[in-house]
């Protein structure tokens, strides 16, 4: 089921995305208990902040099913803005091996699928 819905736009998954994550955190005592310990723990827990973040939540757990479903290379054609990318080039071209540390925050897996579809091998560790 799955593979079938994971051709569809991404801004639709991103829209169902914000449903889900404002459903889960309305529904879910403990998930919101946590959520927000979080946000304070980070220094985030402001009402605009977190309004985002819940939405953020929901769009990550979506985009999931493009991420698994779709070939390499069409997920690595959803990367639109890279701000480092001269200096990982500028590394590699020294012979220096580039250590990426990704947060788990907006499908961190596209990051790995667009750096080897585009610039080369990738070990990838978590």
């Amino acid at each position: 089921m799955l593979k079938i819905l994971a051709p569809l736009p991404l801004l639709l998954f991103h829209a169902l995305g914000i449903v889900l994550g404002t459903v889960v955190y309305a529904c879910s005592a403990r998930y919101r208990r946590i959520f927000l310990a979080n946000l304070r723990q980070a220094g985030f827990d402001q009402p605009g902040l977190r309004r985002q973040a819940i939405a953020e939540a929901g769009k990550a757990v979506m985009e999931l099913i493009p991420v698994w479903f779709r070939t390499q290379s069409a997920v690595a054609s959803l990367v639109q803005d890279v701000s480092v990318l001269e200096l990982v080039a500028r590394e590699r071209a020294r012979g220096r091996g580039i250590i990426f540390i990704t947060p788990h925050m907006g499908c961190f897996e596209v990051a790995a699928q667009w750096y080897a579809e585009r610039h080369g091998p990738l070990t990838a560790l978590y």
